[in-house]
Formats: structure tokens, sequence, C-alpha cells
């Protein structure tokens, strides 16, 4: 692009230079996994993946091939994650060296892979197409959810195998039996009827001879038929010049080759895309075995659109099952953008527009969307390739120039035009099937943390989504901790806004601290119920038991104190109508005063059934392991400090666990909150705060809690340490920081942590392996923490620190002011895009990992 123009606008145009990377078909592989990582190529050369929506970026380790002559290969042409990111794919094309094809495989966090396998593609056999194939059956978007049916051939193994289409006319399909058994590829001719065989490395250099020059694959793509064993195979060829270095003989069968050039002397117009395209069906019979079979060219008209004002520069098809479209990108001829030292930092270069499949109509259910890039970019950056985010509510942008390679443009492509139903709105559809789905929801709730969109409007949605997942009658799932799960990223995203524009962020970040309490409260339950026995527990563990128990304590001691205060305020107003949860609309004689109390998340404790079971299943174990640990001698005891530990602790707190479970107990069998409706109870989850509903039953939680015997009410505000004089303590402004799943401190050596990629929090558990066998011989604790590849809240773990894991912060100055509306009425956070703080240091200065 040119530039030009006065002082307050400057003109862009786009110059045919800007789009000649279409012409060459120089598009670079760009994929968004169902794990929310980004794949695109890297320079050095390597696969860069980011972590979205994150800043943090990585690179694959390469093979031996390339980190000893990286000058000979080029960037990654060919990017393939499976389904269910059990594998990723790459191929690296060499112009004086073999060419060479790597599969990756995960390690225990997101950021960890393990190069698996290696192969040398001949000169000649380059790899043109990678797909995966799996046994998932993808949910669809609605109310309620529908599932499809099994996709292309199923694996007889059930993991992911792969599919290659390579430059000589041939599929290859490569795949193990086992996860530890090597790799094995089956190779058959898409050319003409044949049965391939299984071979280690496979040799066919399957070639047609033109008249001097040679027919060689240049695009394919495969379609897969639902409940199909077979597969279609569409392949274009070119006519390049024969090479003197390569031999372009049939190695796997004989039969005749069918030329579909002309037996005209070369020339210059003889040479380059042909005008036809190949169709082969192909199925595998055994593992070994592919057999092939050409079924016809394809010359079919369907449909075309022109645009006269516009270049097409990408189109990706949906993956949805219940749409027929395509999302095409369109870059304008010229423009202008205003000043740069105007409020608007970015420009519109396109639009994104949905177009229906075979007919090329506009989908009249979806706006176009803008297409954005940064002022300072405007004259360079010229999207060329493109991505989906595994729900389709974002799309990520590329473009060919290494001098941006790591930029990537993120712009939101989903809003509905259609009226809505009421209740209904097209995030929670697609939330309900991507939980469903075991997809990651992280561009959903990137959408949700827009701080345009009201609050209301973002609880709308979860109980919306709540309700479409409990109507799910043949899917077995714990509903209530899902929806737990999707409020921690939510509200604490929501929750970074300043606090001049949400001046209620603090009680964000308090009601995600709560559902993280509700979390770290149901992974103790399980903890302590794994190293129960028949009579009392295991003692192997006694300090990891004791070190949970203590974090409890600390929890028990917050929640008391929240209840004490509620207690005060009744006993001085005796006025529960003045009790107001945040965000709630307050009565014309509550609003302004400052008299009214505020309803503190934590009480939820209490009045959901779901956090009330796990509470009183927690108080339970305690008062059971203190029962027991009373029972044993010195000698039957690994540490008799722990035991000491735990009674002082108990002593000392000013709770008498005993009473409170008792208690606890008894509000749990209230009528109250058993005759309670049930949209209320699901209306305070998503909120993750006692409704007005609830504060009746508060009100009696408090009398049946705060008796003298159940309680010192003094000693939850004033501690005995705070009563001595002349010992040295801790600085106030140093906290130590507690692993999130043991609750134990951290070391001092931050290798060994690895972070939550969503609630930050660190852990060292689960880095031990167990032998093979099951782990015989190891403690109940040692199995229980081997369980946590993933942190307590469900979401992966990364080896990065809080300083490169910068999270999106979903500011207004990352959205156009083109919103308007808003309220999720119109669906209104198309416009403008998300734009990455740049290339983070991981890349040119990767983080340590010891």
């Amino acid at each position: 692009m040119t530039a030009s123009g006065s002082s307050s606008h400057k003109h862009w145009k786009l110059n045919w230079w800007d789009l000649w990377p279409l012409v060459d078909n120089d598009k670079r592989p760009l994929q968004w996994t169902s794990e929310s990582l980004i794949l695109s190529p890297h320079p050095a050369p390597g696969v860069s993946v980011r972590l979205f929506p994150t800043s943090y970026t990585f690179l694959l380790p390469s093979p031996s091939a390339i980190l000893g002559n990286p000058n000979a290969y080029s960037p990654p042409t060919v990017i393939e994650a499976s389904p269910i990111l059990d594998y990723i794919f790459a191929y690296f094309p060499s112009k004086t060296e073999d060419n060479v094809a790597c599969l990756w495989t995960p390690c225990e966090t997101l950021d960890t892979w393990k190069l698996d396998a290696t192969w040398v593609c001949k000169r000649g056999q380059g790899i043109v197409l990678a797909k995966w194939l799996g046994r998932e059956r993808s949910w669809s978007a609605g109310n309620p959810p529908t599932r499809g049916c099994s996709l292309g051939p199923i694996s007889p193994f059930g993991h992911s195998r792969l599919l290659l289409v390579t430059q000589n006319h041939a599929i290859q399909i490569v795949d193990r039996v086992l996860p530890f058994h090597p790799f094995q590829m089956a190779s058959a001719s898409l050319l003409h009827a044949c049965r391939g065989g299984s071979v280690d490395r496979p040799p066919m250099k399957e070639m047609i001879n033109g008249p001097g020059g040679v027919t060689v694959c240049t695009k394919a793509a495969i379609g897969l038929g639902y409940n199909e064993n077979s597969l279609i195979v569409a392949t274009h060829t070119s006519l390049v010049a024969a090479s003197t270095n390569t031999e372009f003989s049939d190695q796997t069968n004989h039969l005749p080759l069918v030329s579909t050039t002309t037996a005209s002397p070369p020339s210059w117009d003889s040479f380059g895309s042909e005008n036809s395209i190949h169709l082969c069906e192909s199925e595998r019979k055994a593992r070994k075995t592919i057999v092939g079979e050409v079924i016809g060219l394809t010359h079919t008209f369907v449909a075309n659109k022109i645009y006269t004002d516009s270049v097409v520069v990408f189109s990706i098809p949906s993956r949805r099952d219940e749409t027929g479209v395509t999302f095409v990108g369109l870059v304008d001829l010229h423009g202008s953008r205003p000043n740069e030292s105007g409020d608007s930092q970015e420009v519109i270069i396109g639009k994104v527009t949905a177009l229906m499949i075979p007919s090329f109509d506009h989908d009249f259910r979806k706006e176009p969307s803008n297409l954005m890039a940064s002022q300072s970019e405007t004259i360079s950056f010229v999207p060329m390739s493109a991505a989906l985010s595994p729900n389709e509510s974002l799309l990520c942008t590329s473009n060919s120039s290494w001098e941006y390679a790591s930029n990537i443009v993120i712009h939101p492509i989903m809003r509905a035009t259609l009226p809505l139903a009421i209740g209904e709105h097209p995030l929670e559809g697609i939330l309900a099937a991507s939980i469903l789905s075991n997809r990651s929801n992280a561009d959903i709730l990137h959408l949700l943390s827009i701080p345009k969109i009201k609050d209301s409007d973002v609880f709308q949605v979860l109980y919306n989504c709540l309700c479409i997942l409990k109507n799910q009658k043949f899917v077995k799932y714990d509903v209530d901790y899902t929806i737990i799960k999707l409020i921690i990223p939510l509200f604490r995203a929501r929750g970074r806004i300043s606090t001049a524009k949400n001046p209620d962020s603090e009680d964000l970040h308090e009601r995600s601290d709560t559902a993280l309490d509700i979390c770290s409260i149901r992974a103790l339950k399980t903890a302590f119920s794994s190293c129960k026995e028949d009579v009392g527990y295991d003692t192997e563990p006694v300090w990891n038991l004791v070190g949970l128990f203590l974090w409890f304590m600390g929890c028990l001691e917050r929640l008391f104190r929240d209840l004490i205060l509620l207690e005060g305020y009744l006993a001085v107003s005796g006025d529960l109508a003045r009790l107001a949860p945040r965000f709630e609309e307050l009565s014309d004689e509550m609003d302004g005063d400052s008299t009214s109390y505020f309803v503190p998340s934590s009480l939820i404790h209490l009045v959901h059934p779901y956090a009330l079971r796990n509470l009183i299943d927690v108080l339970s174990h305690i008062n059971s392991f203190r029962a027991y640990l009373d029972t044993l001698t010195a000698s039957k005891l690994k540490s008799s400090l722990a035991k000491e530990l735990v009674m002082d602790t108990l002593d000392k707190s000013g709770l008498n666990l005993k009473e409170i479970e008792v208690a606890i107990r008894k509000i749990s069998q209230m009528e109250e909150l058993r005759s309670l409706d049930e949209i209320v109870l699901e209306k305070s989850l998503c909120k993750m705060l006692p409704l007005p509903e609830t504060y009746p039953i508060l009100a009696k939680a408090c009398r049946q809690l705060l008796r003298p015997e159940a309680i010192s009410k003094a000693r939850m505000f004033i501690k005995a340490n705070d009563l001595v004089v002349g010992v040295d303590k801790p600085s106030p402004n140093f906290t130590p920081q507690s692993d999130i799943i043991s609750k134990a401190t951290l070391s001092s050596a931050p290798g060994n942590a690895r972070m939550c990629a969503v609630c930050t929090g660190k852990t060292e558990v689960g880095q031990v392996p167990l032998p093979k066998g099951g782990g015989a011989g190891y403690s109940s604790w040692a199995i229980w923490e081997r369980e946590w590849n993933r942190c307590m809240t469900e979401y992966d773990f990364t080896t990065c620190w809080a300083e490169t894991l910068i999270e999106f912060c979903p500011s207004s100055s990352c959205f156009s002011d083109e919103f308007g509306d808003t309220s999720l009425a119109g669906f209104p956070f198309t416009e403008g895009s998300l734009r990455s703080p740049g290339v983070p240091t991981s890349i040119d200065n990767p983080v340590s990992r010891k």
C-alpha cells in the first residue's frame, strides 16, 4: 500500500505487489486449535505457538536437521493440529536438502511439547495438505444442542490418524497402534485405481511426464462424509519444468499413466495451472492397505461472485454442521486513515462477510464485520491468511511479510441480525456446545469480557447456558461445577477494567475468588477421600493433609468474619430489605443510601446446595481426621509435630468445627432452603452472589452458626500473635505464595512450578511420574497429586510466569466506537479488533524453564 494525503487524513491505496503472494500461492498456514493455541510459521524456521487470550508465545522444538543447518530450510508450509490436540504436524520444505516432516506430542503443560517423530520427504514428494481424522462427534449450537454423527473413517484404535497429500499425486495415512509404538505409513495413488501398501518410508514418486515438464499436485482438499468409511480427495495440478535431479518414475505399480497435458511442443503457455480438478475416492480396507479409485474430473460451473471495489484475500469454510457458509475476507482497493494524533488507533481496511455454499449469496443471518489494522501498519499489513477460533466467534489473521511474522490480529466476527427470542442469544448455545464438545471457550469468554456489554447480559448468558446444559438428559455433566469454572476467568477479566470505568471491579475479583474457593474445597474433598482408609486416614502424607487443613481453616475464618459483619448490620437495622447484592437495581429510597449493606459473595457457601454440600463433606473429613489423630501414638504417626499443629490451630482459631458441622447440616435441612425456587439458586450461582430471596436463610444461618459454643467472635479479628510484643513479625507486604492445588508454600526455586493459564495459580504437584503398572507402592496422596495434570479449575498449566502471561485487557481501546448499543440484544461486538501487544520476550529471549 502507498500513503498520501493531508495532515488530517492520510489515504492509502492497494498496489498490485501487495497482492503478489495471492498470485504466487504464498499463503502461510495458520490454525486456531481446540485448546485455543494459535499455530503459525516462524522464520527461525520453526512453529510459533501463541496461547490465546494471552500474548505468551513459544516455539516448538526443531529437529536436528533444521538446527544443524537452519539456512537450508524454509518456514513450514503445512501446519496441522489434531482435533483433540494430541499431535501437531508441520512440513518444512528445502531447496538444497531433503524436505522434513515433524510430529510433536504434548507434555504435561500447554507450552511443553516433545518432538515425537521426523521423516524425510524426497524432492518431488513434498506435502501439499495434511488433515487429521478422529472419532470426535461435534456438538452443534442450539437449544438443545445436537450431536452430529462420526465424520469420516473411524479409527480402529480410537486415536487420531494423519492424512497427507503429496506433490506426486499420492495419499498417505500415518498412524500408530499404541502411543509408544512407532508410526506406520500406507500410501496409494490418486491418479488411477490401485491398492497401496504400508512401508516405513514411502518410495513412490508418481508424476505425469508431460511435453517438456512434469505435472505436480499444488493444491488439495479432502472431503469427509458422515458415517462413511471412504473419503474424497480433490487435487489441482500444475505443469512445471522437469528437474534433472529427480526421477519421476512410478515405483509402486505398473499401471499406465494417463497424461492430462497435450502433446504439442512446450511453450510458456503450456506451463502453469490446469483447468481441471482431479477427484479420487480412497478407502482403507485394512491397517496396511489403502484402496484408491479415480471417480472422474469435474468441470462443473457452480457459481461465482465478482467484487469490483475490493479483493478477496482469504476464504474459510465454517466447521459447524448446521451452517453451510464460508467466511470471505475482502480488502478495499483504497481508503483513508485519520491523523495518528486522533483517538482512533485502528483503521478499517476491509470486511469479513459470510457467503452461503454453493450459491455464494450473502448469509442474511450474519452481518459483515470489519477487518482492522493498526495505523502504523496500514501501509504494509494486508491479511493473507486467516483462521477461525474453536467456536467461530473470533478470527485471527496474518500477512505474508516476515517483517510482521509475529503480528497476529484478532477480529470479532460474531453478530446476529435476526430478532432473537426472549432469553436466547447466539453465544449461550455456542457456549453450551463448546462445553459438551470439550473445546476451549476462551474466545467466547473473551467476547463476554468487553466492557461495553452490561453485567446483566453476561449473567443472563451464563444462566441460559446453565439451563441448556441441565436439559441434556442423555449427558451426565456436573453443570454447577462447569459454570463455576467459567466464572473464574470471566469475572476476573471483567474486573481488570480500571476502577474509573468499572467501580465494581473489586467486587468482581471477590466473586472470582469465591468461585475459586468453591473449586478448592471440592478438590480438598477428593484429597481426603483418596487418603481415607477402612480405619482412619493414610498417615504417610500427614503433612500434605495438614497443609490442606490449614488453608481450609483460613477460608472458614473469612466466611465467619463476613457472617459476623452481617449479624452486626442486622442487629443495628433489623431490616432485611436494606440488604442488597451488587449490580441489582436499588429502589428509589435506597439509591445513594450509604447505610445499605452489600452482601459479600462468600455467603453463597451457605445458600447454594452445591457449595453447601462440599463444605459439609470437608468439615466431616476434617473432624474425622482430627479424631483419628487423637487415637495415634507417636510411634504410629510419622510426625507428632503435625498432630500438635492441628490441635493448636483448632484450639486457637476460635472455631468449634464439630458444632459448626452440626449447625451447617441443620441449615441444609431448612425448609426455606429446600423450598427455594431452583431458578433463584441457578441465578445466584451465575452471579456468584446470594440473591434477595435467600436473605431470610442467611439471617437464620447467622443465628445458627454464631452461637457462643460454635465460635469465639473476638478471635476472628484479633489473633494471639498480634498481642505479642518483642517478636519479629513478617513484613505486611510479604505474602508467601501457596500452591494452587496442595495449598503448601511454594519453594523459592521458580523453575519447579507451573502456572495455570487462567487463574494464574502456581503448583509444584503432579510432576513426579509414577512407575509403570499403576503406581503400586506409592501413597494415595502421590496418586491423587498425579491426577492434577490440569488445575483444579480444569484449565491447563504452562511453565511461564505472570510477567509473560499477559492477558488481553478488554479495555475500550481494543474496540471501535462503532459498537453502538451496549446490550447483547443486537450482539454488538463485531466491529474492531483485538491487538497483540507484540512479540513477547519468550521468542527472542526464551523464558527460562529450568
